[in-house]
C-alpha cells in the first residue's frame, strides 16, 4: 500500500486516524496503541500477506529476548541473550536478503535448479526487513548497555517496530524517540490547540509530499523512462541524454522527498 494510493488516502488513513482519535479522546491509551499496532501490521500485510509472519515472528522473538536481557540475573545470561538476538536477527536478514547470492555460488549458474532457487529467493524478500531488523538489534543493544530501559508491553513494542509511516522505507528510529510520544498522544489530542498545532501542519505536510510525488516525481519519470528505454538509447541526442539524466535525478529526489513528507 503506497502513501499516494487511493486505498491509503481514502480508506486506511482516515479509518486508522478516526479510531485512534476516538480511543485517545476517551483516554483509552492502551486500546489505541493496540489498534495502531494491528493497523500497522495490516498495512504491512497489504503488500504480501505471506510476509506478515516474518515481522510478527521477529518482533515477538526480539521482545522476549529484550525482556531476558533486562531481567537477567547475571552478566553472562544477559550476554547470552544479546548474542542470541544478534545472531537471530542477522540470520533472518541474511536468509531472505542474501540467499539468492549464496545459491548462485553453491548451485552454480545456468542450471535449472539454480534458476528455480534464484526465483524463489528473489520473490521471498520481505519488504522493509532491513529497517525493522537493525532497529530491533539497536533495541537489544540498548537493553544490554542501559539498565534503565523500561519494560514495554507487547502492544507498545509492536507499535514501535511496525509503526506504518516508517516501516517500509525507514528511517531506523530509537525506542526512546517513539515510546514517549505514544504516552503523550492522549494529552495532545485532548488539548484545545490540537487542530492548529498538530492536525493542520500534519495534513499540510502530507499534501505537500503528495504533490511532490504525484505532480513532480511522476512527471519527471515519464521523460526519464523514455530516455532510458533500450530501444531509444541508441537514438538519443546530446540534449536528450542530458535531459533524461536530469529528469531521473529530479524524479528520485522528489520521490524520496515527497515520501518523507507524507511519512
Amino acid at each position: 500500500m503506497l502513501f499516494n494510493s487511493l486505498e491509503f488516502i481514502l480508506v486506511f488513513l482516515p479509518i486508522t486516524f478516526m479510531v485512534v482519535f476516538a480511543l485517545l479522546r476517551a483516554s483509552r491509551t492502551e486500546p489505541a496503541i493496540l489498534f495502531l499496532a494491528a493497523a500497522s501490521l495490516a498495512f504491512y500485510g497489504w503488500w504480501n500477506p505471506h510476509h506478515l509472519w516474518v515481522i510478527v515472528a521477529s518482533l515477538i522473538c526480539n521482545f522476549t529476548l529484550g525482556r531476558l536481557i533486562v531481567t537477567g540475573r547475571t552478566r553472562r545470561r544477559r550476554q547470552l541473550a544479546l548474542a542470541i538476538g544478534i545472531v537471530f536477527n542477522l540470520s533472518l536478514l541474511g536468509y531472505f536478503k542474501y540467499l539468492v547470492f549464496f545459491l548462485g555460488v553453491v548451485v552454480g549458474g545456468g542450471s535449472e535448479a539454480s534458476f528455480m532457487a534464484t526465483t524463489i529467493a528473489t520473490t521471498a524478500l520481505p519488504i522493509g526487513i532491513s529497517f525493522y531488523t537493525f532497529q530491533q538489534i539497536a533495541y537489544l543493544a540498548d537493553c544490554y548497555a542501559n539498565d534503565e530501559v523500561p519494560q514495554y508491553g507487547l502492544s507498545r513494542y509492536a507499535c514501535f517496530v511496525a509503526f506504518f509511516p516508517q516501516l517500509i522505507a525507514g528511517p531506523i528510529v530509537h525506542h526512546r524517540e517513539i515510546m514517549p510520544q505514544l504516552d503523550d498522544l492522549s494529552r495532545r489530542l485532548r488539548g484545545a490547540r490540537y487542530p492548529l498545532r498538530y492536525l493542520a501542519p500534519g495534513l499540510s505536510l502530507f499534501i505537500i509530499g503528495l504533490a511532490k510525488k504525484t505532480l513532480l516525481a511522476d512527471s519527471f519519470a515519464v521523460y526519464a523512462d523514455k530516455a532510458f528505454m533500450p530501444e531509444t538509447m541508441d537514438r538519443l541526442t546530446f540534449l536528450d541524454a542530458w535531459g533524461g539524466t536530469f529528469a531521473y535525478t529530479f524524479q528520485i529526489y522528489f520521490d524520496f522527498s515527497g515520501s518523507s513528507d507524507m511519512a
